[in-house]
């Protein structure tokens, strides 16, 4: 009898077993094929844990519940077998198939997998927790006359037993609560023993015989004859009422479970977990209530084969369907609802004005409904309940996992999930004639496959279609008016490149070091401190190294005064090119250090030919590929003039001259220009191959890809796809675009304190097509912005760095040292009191410069004795070495400040520095009483 039995169990369920030994082992594969050995002898141990307890909530659930559902107890019974050996057959029948998955599955992950210690444990593990979801399936099959409530709540047994027994913190690998598992496993196998002995067999009543009463025969009378029965000019009306109260019996009869596993666990679950733990807990059972009530849509119709009764009774596929799902549907919704409220109400968003709670509702909903609307096709093509819900989560993993990828990756976003549940319930409605009908053959399984294929096909499209074809196109002559590539571009003759002379200048300056005396004087990089540092600048050594140097001095100076410096083909250069531009301190620090000895030993014209060379390298820099060495060299250029302005041998002649040759200097690069330059590096990235922009612009190269975390892999992968560039490509040219626009109409439009960091926040767009405008609002193209991950790589930089806007700042300020020096030397050395007192020079219309943070005239007043920073010397406090930022402060007795309120745009009148913080004002000390040269002798 028990082999019989077992040939009757393995006739129904290898399929099932099949598919999930084929599906183990394909996805072990993958992820060996995909991830290699970053996936870790975990990974694989998981896949085998989560397929072999599927099989086993499967067997044990149906077991016995399976058999009351066909109605097939009774006949066992009858033939008869004793309960305890079908207890037996079947109950050793589901340990021992597990088993057999199990390790097949676990045998599979050492083939793909290294070896490690988590095999032994996982294994154990697997046993261990496998017997007592065995107990609890048994259990809960000999006591309901559903196998698919019996797994379901055999699941939530489950659940609930691991929050209470297990300290899953410690992960899922730890076999401390092993023998409270076993003997659970071992109660619950007992329980269900009793329970299912005790159920039967049932006993027979005896029949008794009741005479056949004779009825009475009426002879029809004319009248009745002659009436002809109405026809219902509509049937649907009735079928509707008919169907509603049939279903909601249905309903009723599931309450009890759905209650329990949806409503009931949740809240016993927030008792005993954490925050992050009772969201996970909620949206699992919320989401086991999708199958559940999904399943149960057509499963009682196809349990008791009832649809054909439908039929004959002249119901309609579309009106049954309507009814069932709409009402499953509203069960499920209710449920739902009321399992969110352990959930708490999420905090609007100011930046994000779309991510309300209607609107969180309206995506949760809909995410749910994904999974409802598989369960209900599943329940439709699968006769048993059991099958038809292990189908549908194996359906709704393969649903979710892609679209939770998408998610992470940032290619997907909730708004998007409205979408999808429409097309899977189409398939179900498309498919309700046949489900109805019933008919044998295989029209209607190839008619099903077609719907499905459309569906996957028409979704897949759909999503690529509105990644790249849903975002606006910058029409291409706008488009070249904008970014002139020709022109940003342009390669540079040989004879007008100053790239030669500076590679070259750049080796002697390598060949000849500093002095260690300076060198070591100063961290590497402040270049702050080559101005202000405590050297002598009498050192003979220093002298020595000088003269060695003169000749690489000679080819900067050259070089400065060429037309333009270009080291690599902007036509080519991409985020990830090794540029050829030598390092910035090989040939910063030797004409900053020559500018301050010859100003030391008195020579101020050799003092500012030094400084107009570093001015004009900045400005050749400034067109450059990086903005980096132009943001380094030209601080180090203001304050070296400011000095030099400064300095109280200066007479009115030489600050003439020398102001006169810093107006006459090239024009620095505008920040639309930077942006432009940007825009086509990043261009030229994206039109880089697939594989080789993925390793380098998130990798590093093909050896970080292999250390990288595998879902931080597949996460780049997808942001890399061919429809995810062309998307970036598309959404950065109108990002660059918008940005170029408005710093063409003003070049100093918003400070970088006052306005999210980019990409976050950008301007309207004016649009011409065809000599139709239109405008792109900043609100979409933030949301183009945020929707589009891949241009958050882009180099964003080039307009709203805060040293920008600080360089922007001292150059405005360096234009009013030269206006209040030549004041000076020509009012016996006394400052003016206020700023309108300065005399407007001829021949510059623009009046005075404005401090482009406040958009109003710099500040000007007379110093309280504070220590400040000296005139120059314009960086933030770091604060990170008080002691060393102390001795960076001057004291400001006598001194007129003249200073921008910084990036916070608060007047602090000028009584602390800019600090990392962004805190305080840009102050430039000038000494009061500073007489000219032939005065104070």
């Amino acid at each position: 009898m028990i082999a019989r039995l077992w040939w009757k169990e393995a006739r129904q369920v290898w399929p099932v077993w099949a598919l999930l030994a084929a599906a183990g082992l394909g996805l072990q594969a993958l992820v060996g094929w995909y991830w290699g050995d970053a996936a870790g002898p975990g990974g694989y141990v998981h896949i085998a844990l989560v397929l072999t307890m599927m099989y086993l909530f499967l067997i044990a659930a149906a077991v016995f519940a399976g058999e009351r559902e066909n109605r097939t107890l009774g006949l066992l019974d009858a033939i008869p077998a004793e309960r305890w050996r079908v207890w037996t057959a079947k109950a050793s029948f589901a340990l021992a198939t597990t088993a057999a998955l199990g390790l097949l599955l676990w045998l599979g992950a050492r083939i793909f997998g290294v070896s490690s210690s988590e095999w032994l444990t996982g294994g154990g593990v697997t046993l261990v927790w496998g017997l007592a979801a065995l107990g609890w399936g048994l259990l809960w099959s000999a006591l309901l006359g559903n196998a698919l409530f019996a797994a379901v709540l055999a699941m939530t047994s489950l659940s609930v037993s691991l929050l209470g027994l297990v300290n899953l913190n410690l992960g899922p690998t730890t076999l401390e609560s092993t023998p409270a598992l076993l003997i659970l496993a071992l109660l619950t196998t007992a329980a269900s023993a009793l329970a299912f002995q005790l159920g039967g067999p049932p006993r027979w009543a005896p029949r008794r015989r009741v005479r056949p009463v004779r009825l009475a025969a009426v002879a029809a009378t004319p009248e009745m004859v002659d009436v002809e029965p109405r026809r219902l000019s509509r049937f649907w009306p009735y079928a509707v009422t008919r169907l509603v109260w049939e279903t909601l019996r249905e309903a009723r009869s599931a309450l009890w479970v759905l209650v329990a596993v949806g409503v009931v666990a949740p809240l016993g679950i927030v008792m005993s977990s954490t925050r992050n733990e009772v969201t996970a807990w909620v949206w699992l059972s919320m989401s086991v209530t999708a199958i559940v009530t999904g399943v149960s849509a057509f499963n009682g119709e196809n349990r008791g084969r009832t649809n054909r009764f439908l039929l004959q009774h002249g119901a309609r596929p579309g009106v049954v369907w309507t009814v069932k799902v709409l009402i499953w549907w509203s069960v499920a919704a209710l449920t739902w609802w009321i399992a969110s409220f352990p959930l708490a109400r999420p905090a609007a968003s100011p930046h994000e004005p779309w991510l309300t709670y209607d609107s969180l509702v309206l995506w949760a909903a809909s995410g749910l409904t994904i999974g409802f609307a598989a369960s209900v096709l599943c329940g439709m093509v699968f006769r048993r309940g059991i099958t038809a819900g292990l189908i549908a989560l194996i359906v709704c993993i393969l649903l979710y996992m892609p679209i939770g990828a998408l998610v992470a990756a940032g290619a997907f976003y909730p708004w998007h999930l409205v979408y999808i549940p429409i097309p899977l319930l189409a398939v179900s409605w498309a498919w309700s004639g046949d489900w109805l009908l019933d008919r044998p053959g295989v029209a209607k399984w190839a008619r099903l496959g077609l719907y499905s294929a459309v569906v996957a096909t028409g979704l897949t499209s759909a999503y690529i279609a509105n990644r790249v074809w849903a975002v606006p196109t910058l029409p291409p002559a706008q488009a070249e008016r904008t970014f002139q590539f020709a022109r940003i571009a342009a390669p540079v003759h040989d004879d007008d490149n100053a790239a030669p002379l500076y590679r070259e200048a750049a080796r002697l300056f390598g060949m000849s070091p500093a002095p260690t005396t300076i060198s070591g004087s100063r961290p590497w990089g402040d270049f702050q401190g080559l101005l202000f540092g405590d050297w002598d600048a009498s050192d003979p050594k220093l002298a020595e190294w000088l003269g060695r140097i003169e000749p690489a001095l000679a080819m900067l100076r050259k070089g400065a005064r060429m037309p333009a410096c270009q080291y690599d083909d902007l036509r080519k250069v991409t985020l990830f090119t090794l540029v050829s531009e030598p390092p910035t301190y090989t040939f910063l620090d030797p004409p900053v250090l020559s500018a301050r000895v010859r100003l030391a030993r008195g020579d101020l014209k050799g003092a500012w030919t030094e400084i107009e060379t570093l001015q004009r390298m900045a400005r050749q820099y400034s067109h450059s590929s990086s903005p980096w060495s132009y943001l380094a060299i030209e601080p180090a250029a203001i304050g070296l003039a400011m000095q030099w302005a400064a300095d109280p041998r200066q007479t009115t002649e030489t600050l003439e001259a020398a102001r006169t040759a810093w107006k006459n200097l090239p024009e620095i690069a505008s920040k639309a220009d930077r942006a432009r330059i940007a825009a086509l590096i990043f261009q030229n990235t994206l039109a880089t191959p697939r594989a080789d922009l993925a390793d380098n612009l998130f990798f590093q190269g093909a050896e970080g890809r292999k250390k990288a975390d595998p879902f931080t892999r597949l996460q780049y992968d997808i942001q890399t796809t061919p429809w995810e560039i062309e998307r970036a490509r598309k959404v950065f040219d109108l990002l660059a675009a918008a940005s170029i626009q408005e710093l063409g109409r003003n070049p100093n439009s918003t400070p970088a304190a006052s306005r999210f960091s980019p990409p976050y926040q950008w301007p309207a767009l004016n649009i011409e097509d065809g000599g139709k405008p239109s405008t792109i609002l900043p609100e979409e193209l933030y949301f183009l912005a945020i929707s589009t991950r891949l241009t958050n790589q882009a180099q964003w930089n080039w307009s709203d760095t805060s040293r920008d806007h600080n360089n922007d700042v001292a150059r405005r300020a360096l234009d009013l040292v030269f206006r209040l020096r030549l004041w000076q030397t020509r009012h016996d050395g006394a400052l003016p009191r206020a700023l309108n007192e300065l005399p407007t020079p001829e021949g510059e219309p623009d009046g005075w410069p404005l401090d482009p943070y406040a958009n109003k005239p710099f500040g000007y007043l007379p110093s309280q004795g504070q220590q400040l920073l000296p005139l120059g010397s314009y960086g933030p406090i770091t604060n990170l070495d008080r002691d060393r930022e102390g001795k960076r402060l001057r004291p400001t007795d006598g001194c007129m400040l003249l200073y921008s309120v910084g990036p916070d745009v608060v007047d602090d009148r000028a009584t602390k520095d800019l600090d990392w913080y962004s805190k305080g004002d840009i102050i430039f000390p000038l000494k009061d009483g500073v007489k000219p040269p032939s005065e104070a002798k």
